[in-house]
C-alpha cells in the first residue's frame, strides 16, 4: 500500500474498511443460509445446541462482522504510519 505525498492516512484507511466491511456483511448473510443445507453434519458436532440455533447463528456472524475492522485497521495503520521518504530511499 502506497500513500500519495498529499494523502492523509484516514484517506487511506476508509476505502479499505470501507470494501471490506461490505464484503463480511455479504459473507455473513451468506452464511446461515450455507448452514441450513450442511444442517446434518454440524447437528452431529454440536453438543447440546440445535444446528439451527438463531441466536448462535446471529452471534457468531456478528462477532465475525466485528472483527473485521480490526484485522484490517491495524496492518492499515501501521502501513501508513512508515515514513514515506525512508521507503522510497530504499526502493
Amino acid at each position: 500500500m502506497r500513500m500519495a505525498p498529499g494523502d492523509r492516512p484516514w484517506d487511506v484507511h476508509r476505502p479499505i474498511l470501507r470494501s471490506s466491511l461490505e464484503t463480511a456483511a455479504d459473507r455473513a448473510g451468506l452464511g446461515p443460509r450455507r448452514r441450513c443445507f450442511a444442517c446434518p453434519a454440524v447437528g452431529a458436532l454440536l453438543y447440546a445446541v440445535p444446528a439451527l440455533d438463531p441466536t448462535l447463528i446471529a452471534g457468531v456472524s456478528g462477532l465475525l462482522v466485528a472483527a473485521v475492522p480490526l484485522a484490517i485497521f491495524v496492518p492499515a495503520h501501521r502501513a501508513t504510519r512508515a515514513d514515506r521518504m525512508e521507503k522510497l530511499r530504499h526502493d
